[in-house]
C-alpha cells in the first residue's frame, strides 16, 4: 500500500464509503458507494450482479445513479451494465 492514495470522490476519504442514498421505483433503499457499486438491503447487490463487486467504476455508477429511481430493484443489474458500456464507449 502506498503512502498516498488519491480519493475517488470529493470528500477526500480513500476508504470505500457510501456517497449517496436513494430509492428504486419499487421502494428499495439503495446506496451508491465511492467505488461506483450500488447496493441495497444490508449491502446486497441487485439480482444478476454476481461477482461484479468493485468492477462497476465510479463514473458508471454515477451514470446509473442519475436514473436509479426510474428502475425497480430487479432491473438494476441491467441498468449498471448499460452504464458501464456507455462509459466504455465514451472512453474509446
Amino acid at each position: 500500500m502506498s503512502a498516498h492514495q488519491e480519493s475517488p470522490c470529493s470528500c477526500g476519504r480513500v476508504d470505500e464509503h457510501i456517497i449517496a442514498r436513494s430509492y428504486t421505483l419499487d421502494g428499495v433503499r439503495v446506496e451508491l458507494w465511492s467505488t461506483g457499486d450500488i447496493t441495497g438491503r444490508l449491502g446486497t447487490y441487485p439480482p444478476g450482479m454476481g461477482g461484479f463487486r468493485g468492477t462497476i467504476g465510479l463514473e458508471a455508477g454515477r451514470v446509473a445513479w442519475a436514473d436509479i429511481s426510474l428502475y425497480e430493484w430487479r432491473e438494476l443489474a441491467s441498468l449498471l451494465r448499460r452504464a458501464r458500456r456507455r462509459v466504455a464507449e465514451r472512453a474509446a
